[in-house]
């Protein structure tokens, strides 16, 4: 009896579908350790721009999106596409180095803005 039951296959009691939602189950799991890191790196650096976005608000007083037009009469969105260009135009003479490292903060930062801008037109 005992050699009858450990020569058993233990996969031909299970059903068809029970076998399938096991085999999603484990490749899931196994899709999901590979996923999670890059995950967390991801809502980390979105962190990162959230912080600077709302410090950088905060300090100039949300002049990117309601600008005072005091010199130029420059509507939002072009001002930011202006602001963005001038990151683009850095990053190509300086090259991406940790000197430019906040520039590429400000860029995407900038492009934030520029989808919130694009939205409220």
């Amino acid at each position: 009896m005992t050699d009858t039951i450990h020569s058993m296959n233990y996969n031909s009691l299970i059903t068809p579908g029970i076998q399938e939602e096991k085999s999603a189950f484990l490749k899931n799991a196994e899709l999901q350790t590979k996923v999670l890191p890059r995950e967390l790196q991801i809502r980390g650096v979105m962190a990162e721009i959230t912080s600077l976005l709302l410090s950088k608000n905060a300090a100039y007083g949300d002049s990117a999106l309601t600008p005072s037009n005091v010199f130029s009469k420059q509507p939002s969105i072009e001002g930011i596409k202006l602001r963005i260009d001038d990151k683009l135009t850095r990053i190509k003479n300086k090259g991406i180095t940790d000197q430019t490292e906040d520039t590429i903060s400000d860029l995407i930062g900038y492009l934030v803005l520029l989808k919130i801008a694009l939205k409220e037109q």
